[in-house]
């Protein structure tokens, strides 16, 4: 174009460096225009207050809104007149870089001069606010809105609405919604969303069902975000036959389900522990064209592994290995629980080592669950050189590290051994919590050790830790296993004056019930 005799005017380039900004290229985009000089004194191509919109739009966007502002400087000592895409630009650059003050001291200036920003330069400042979990200057911004000559519509009450359901405001949100149907600004598919997503994160089914049916009556369409909302709050209920007739009308009415969908419905049945169900639509995803994402076989492979089925969990992993798909550290958490709890200790001792061959780095979680499981099989000494390599070269341990391996030397009489792990945990960098109190005064009662067991639990008082009703049902039992009923019936008493309980009996009644054998679990 800029060697054509004569040069096509500066609109056909402006088109092309739109398409090349479309593709986000914004990098290339200022290369292009720098090269040109398009900014510049370029005898052949004049430019327009559009090239400085399209430049300070790459510089907002690469995040050097700084560059945008000295671009805008060089447009109006050149005399051009910034118009609303200039600033829109700048509030939106402004807002995106964790700068909403400077974006609201750019709007307050443009009022202040007698520039009447648009509706998209309130919504812009709008959206930041909301974004930046300032929903009540959103709200006077739209008051604001409502005097100019730029009255709200639906895209702002939508953005303002979203953001009050966000912040668990549903009172002020329907209020919203209320007010806008009163203004005749009909609702569209994004508002019913936001306020049945919200509603539904609350549990309120019966008025987030109201509003699908509204939208049906108004003949607004639900969209596929729409209908799986409402299936994944279903499915975490246990409602999954419902969530099931959801699917079946959103087919009827032309929406088609997506992967997000197909994993809402196994991620429900698997939670029931119907696996095989959750397997079915896994096949008829694939079956209606929609790819199974890493979500889609992680769901599997969780679903099996929690239902003993680890035979299938590997089937599935293999399979996911053959579709190009490569496992993340959900996968092998998964399977390392699995292996863990159906006693395959062995093999799920191989797979952190197979994570590493993989660029994956085994996270606390992966060892805490490995630890849990050799400290409840009695492989102390494993789990003591684990728990030290941890130390070593690894994550470091958490409070669940070290209750997993306090409670297994508890268990295996080595209240020494665990309490000196107790007593590291503040040169660790942590606090213990109840549970740890819970495990270790357990321990001690159950190896007769009651004054140890007493001091620690004077100790978590002074800690800041309060005892909970497992506590004292712990001290209890161990005072009456040593026949010191007066001690037991103080910490009786003590469980009272706490409000752990309604009644002495009732809790005593327990305690001889359950033969004295609960642990702090």
């Amino acid at each position: 174009m800029s060697r054509r005799n004569p040069v096509p005017p500066i609109q056909e380039f402006t088109k092309v460096l739109a398409c090349i900004v479309n593709m986000k290229h914004f990098d290339a985009a200022i290369s292009l225009i720098t090269q040109f000089d398009l900014l510049g004194v370029n005898p052949f191509l004049k430019p327009t207050i559009y090239v400085f919109n399209i430049t300070i739009n790459c510089f907002c966007h690469l995040k050097r809104v700084n560059c945008g502002f000295a671009v805008l400087g060089k447009a109006t000592k050149l005399g051009y007149v910034p118009d609303c895409a200039t600033f829109n630009t700048l509030i939106r650059g402004l807002c995106a870089n964790d700068k909403l003050h400077q974006a609201i001291r750019l709007f307050n200036q443009l009022v202040e001069s007698k520039f009447e920003p648009s509706v998209v330069t309130y919504g812009t400042l709008m959206n930041g606010l909301c974004k930046s979990g300032d929903t009540h200057a959103a709200i006077l911004l739209l008051r604001k809105m409502e005097t100019s000559i730029s009255p709200p519509g639906i895209i702002q009450y939508s953005t303002i609405i979203d953001s009050l359901c966000k912040d668990k405001q549903f009172v002020e949100a329907l209020d919203l919604f209320s007010e806008m149907n009163r203004k005749g600004i009909s609702p569209n598919v994004v508002t019913y969303t936001c306020l049945i997503q919200g509603l539904c994160s609350i549990r309120s089914w019966e008025e987030a069902m109201r509003l699908l049916s509204e939208m049906l009556a108004r003949n607004i369409s639900p969209n596929v975000h729409t209908f799986t909302v409402l299936m994944d709050a279903l499915c975490k209920e246990g409602r999954v036959i419902e969530a099931q007739s959801l699917l079946k009308l959103m087919i009827q009415r032309g929406v088609m389900p997506n992967t997000v969908t197909y994993n809402t419905l196994m991620d429900g049945y698997c939670l029931l522990g119907k696996v095989d169900v959750a397997r079915k639509f896994f096949d008829s995803m694939i079956d209606h064209g929609c790819m199974p994402s890493i979500i889609s076989y992680n769901i599997l492979i969780n679903g099996y592994s929690e239902n003993e089925k680890m035979d299938a969990a590997f089937s599935v992993f293999r399979e996911m290995s053959e579709k190009g798909i490569d496992p993340n550290l959900v996968t092998y958490n998964s399977l390392i629980g699995g292996l863990c709890h159906v006693g395959r200790l062995e093999e799920a001792l191989l797979l952190p080592a197979e994570m590493k061959t993989h660029g994956l780095d085994p996270d606390i979680f992966t060892y805490n669950t490995i630890l849990d499981a050799l400290c409840k099989n009695r492989k102390l000494d494993e789990g003591l050189n684990l728990f030290n390599m941890l130390d070593g070269d690894g994550p470091p341990p958490d409070i669940v590290t070290c209750n997993c391996l306090i409670d297994g030397l508890c268990k295996s009489g080595e209240t020494d051994t665990a309490f000196g792990i107790l007593s590291s945990l503040s040169a660790r960098g942590l606090q213990p919590n109840v549970r740890t109190y819970n495990i270790m005064i357990d321990g001690f009662c159950k190896k007769g050790e009651l004054d140890k067991a007493n001091t620690l639990f004077l100790e978590m008082k002074r800690n800041g830790c309060p005892a909970d009703d497992i506590t004292y049902k712990i001290m209890v039992q161990g005072f009456l296993r040593a026949n010191e009923t007066t001690k037991a019936a103080e910490f009786l008493s003590g469980s009272l004056d706490a409000s752990f309980s309604a009644d002495a009996n009732k809790l005593l009644n327990k305690l001889f019930s359950d033969g004295f054998n609960d642990s702090p679990n």
